[in-house]
């Protein structure tokens, strides 16, 4: 006999996954991890925007696309398509400290997380 009760599992694959955005929302954590984290806990740019792209698709599922709002998938609309416009600036960067601190299109990036961090309802960092 199975369980009409939801799983753990089940409810975390139906649940929008907001914590892969948290990095990438973060300009304090992008400083901490990224400009001046030691070796141990350096976090690599490619790897946040993994994240948030990650965060994209998994929200693009049937399973979760059609219980968001309208806000919410506008807001994953944005940020995909900021991540296909602005992607580009990882590799035309040459230090960390200038794509966090200066560079515009990083600058869009985040702020293309903070909003569809703040339409999923999630703690938007600093």
């Amino acid at each position: 006999m199975t369980s009409a009760v939801p799983t753990s599992e089940g409810r975390a694959m139906t649940e929008p996954p907001v914590h892969l955005l948290e990095a990438l929302a973060s300009f304090e954590e992008q400083r901490r991890y990224i400009v001046g984290a030691s070796t141990s806990e350096y976090l690599l740019p490619e790897e946040i925007v993994n994240d948030a792209w990650h965060f994209c698709e998994r929200v693009e599922r049937q399973e979760i696309y059609f219980s968001l709002t309208e806000e919410q998938r506008e807001a994953v609309a944005r940020l995909k398509e900021a991540i296909k416009a602005d992607g580009e600036c990882l590799e035309r960067c040459w230090s960390s400290e200038h794509l966090i601190e200066i560079d515009p299109a990083w600058a869009r990036l985040r702020q293309s997380a903070r909003d569809a961090l703040n339409a999923f309802g999630g703690a938007v960092p600093d």
